[in-house]
């Protein structure tokens, strides 16, 4: 191999990441045992996707036999809190472009620049684009935490991060030990703030989160959104490590630029606002939904 961990590191952080980690293909058990009872408990809700694909999001060997490390990446996307409106807020993650197709190019383009150098590498690049625990091989690359909130927490950013992975065939050594530490402390302030009772500590009940419910969730609205449109960012707008945001200088996620929703939109008025951003995966009727439970609310 013509390349050093080192260099692959620095190649991924000068392609647009500013953490990045690796970590082994295994799942430690913790996790495995708790997200197999977070299923098995029915908290994923109408998402049958994730309940088909455990075996592979437990067990990264059984989605690509081999692969042999992990790099995890971690991209700062905080671009301002969400205002009030009288059609509901947009979860600050969603104001600019899809950040699944801006991830996936920053790392085809680091995967190409690594292929120069090291021919024979294998890889296969990830961004919620597949059965992955990016937040546990986060944890396990030794890029952050995860709070009581289920989110990744950096020291630098907070929670305001997208993570992207790259399965690889090359032997690479762990970044880190996996961190163990509670970082939250006695601190409940995402769970104290959570309006749907959601959250308990490290667990988080899909079927009563507001992201879920404007998102993902088939059929009828069924908990009080408090404001919310496309999203929620309650539990970590409370977060005290959140206190270390910073503005990102990733201009496509559109800092300080959150769009005001409209009363009601048309699939036509729908795809040319949203066809390029994340809020296109609620769909329109979806979106109208939840614009509508706020305006009667307001």
């Amino acid at each position: 191999m013509l390349i050093s961990q080192s260099e692959i590191i620095d190649i991924f952080k000068s392609c647009g990441f500013e953490k990045v980690g690796i970590a082994s293909p295994q799942i430690a058990e913790i996790y495995k045992r708790a997200i197999e009872q977070w299923a098995k408990n029915k908290q994923h809700g109408t998402m049958q996707w994730f309940e088909n694909n455990l075996e592979k999001r437990t067990n990264p060997h059984v989605l690509e036999s081999w692969v042999k490390s992990i790099v995890v990446v971690a991209k700062n996307y905080y671009p301002g809190r969400a205002n009030e409106n009288k059609n509901g807020k947009t979860s600050n993650y969603a104001w600019g472009k899809d950040y699944h197709k801006i991830l996936k190019t920053q790392l085809k383009t680091a995967i190409e620049k690594i292929k120069i150098l090291c021919p024979q590498i294998k890889t296969r690049a990830f961004v919620d684009s597949a059965p992955v625990m990016e937040r546990t091989l986060a944890t396990q690359s030794g890029l952050g935490f995860i709070g009581k909130n289920t989110m990744l927490i950096t020291e630098e950013f907070g929670s305001w991060v997208f993570l992207g992975t790259v399965f690889t065939n090359l032997e690479l050594s762990p970044t880190a030990p996996e961190n163990k530490f509670n970082y939250c402390g006695t601190c409940a302030a995402c769970i104290d703030a959570c309006p749907t009772d959601a959250l308990k500590p490290f667990s988080l009940d899909a079927r009563k989160c507001i992201s879920y419910q404007t998102i993902e969730k088939k059929g009828k609205i069924d908990v009080d959104l408090n404001g919310w449109s496309f999203g929620c960012d309650i539990c970590q707008e409370v977060c005290p490590w959140n206190r270390f945001e910073k503005i990102t200088n990733e201009i496509k996620f559109s800092p300080n630029q959150q769009k005001t929703l409209k009363n009601k939109y048309s699939e036509a008025e729908f795809f040319d606002e949203f066809a390029e951003t994340p809020v296109f995966r609620a769909g329109f009727q979806k979106l109208n939904q939840s614009i509508v439970f706020n305006r009667k609310k307001s």
